[in-house]
């Protein structure tokens, strides 16, 4: 969520201890992040920096307006124990409680910009297939997602998420809802249709991209990378992509 420090502060304040955290501020407006770019570099770009700065088996993305409920994190990287699961996502839940996410579906007979919505309802089990998840708030193992290159950055934000689900799938990877793994999204704005469509490719390599990757090894040997304090579980919170949020 764009410039509001007070929500990252929230929001780490429900991330786990056990995990490594990871930070990534886009807007410049936290105080200590793992990273700053020192522009807005979009959420695909600032993502796949995060992922960098970890060793992590599994990385979860998680934005900045989003509040784990108790176990979330345990809850949400259960799944990968079977083998065929690539991707995870929670159940995403309005400050009033409402549903906001248990999956996306998506349909190309949509019209451009409506080819992928929430789903709303709850579906009364614990957990199911879909065809994407929305990336506030989403798990994958790291050799996937290096595999694929990380999310396109192609997309600036809307729908990278959407992308790299329907690439793990065409891998013959399942993408998995836990209704167990709870989170509040505060967040959750609406992107334009034409900011969405799926066929509307954003110009890639955001400017500045390859310069901050450049940084990014500096960073990793900063951190000790390689050492004995590796964590099963990276989580990556990013701060800061633009105006209205990233959602659906």
């Amino acid at each position: 969520h764009y410039g509001d420090a007070s929500m990252t502060a929230d929001c780490l304040a429900t991330v786990p201890e056990t995990a490594d955290l990871v930070v990534i501020d886009n807007q410049g407006d936290w105080p200590n992040p793992t990273y700053a770019p020192g522009m807005n570099v979009g959420f695909a770009a600032g993502c796949n920096l995060g992922a960098r700065l970890t060793d992590s088996e599994i990385l979860v993305f998680l934005n900045n307006d989003c509040l784990g409920h108790p176990g979330w994190l345990d809850k949400l990287t259960e799944p990968f124990n079977e083998p065929d699961i690539g991707i995870v996502g929670a159940k995403l839940l309005y400050p009033n409680g409402r549903i906001q996410h248990a999956g996306v579906s998506v349909d190309f007979t949509r019209p451009p910009g409506a080819e992928a919505t929430n789903i709303t309802v709850d579906l009364g089990v614990g957990g199911y297939d879909v065809k994407a998840v929305t990336g506030a708030c989403l798990a994958i193992r790291r050799s996937l997602f290096e595999h694929l290159a990380g999310f396109d950055t192609g997309f600036w934000n809307g729908y990278e998420d959407v992308d790299l689900c329907l690439r793990v799938q065409a891998m013959r990877r399942s993408i998995w809802i836990t209704q167990r793994a709870v989170v509040e999204h505060r967040g959750g704005g609406e992107v334009a249709g034409d900011e969405r469509a799926l066929h509307r490719r954003r110009a890639r390599g955001a400017e500045g991209v390859v310069a901050v990757a450049d940084a990014i090894q500096i960073q990793r040997e900063d951190r000790g990378e390689g050492d004995d304090r590796r964590r099963p579980v990276g989580v990556g919170v990013l701060g800061g992509v633009g105006e209205g949020g990233h959602g659906f």
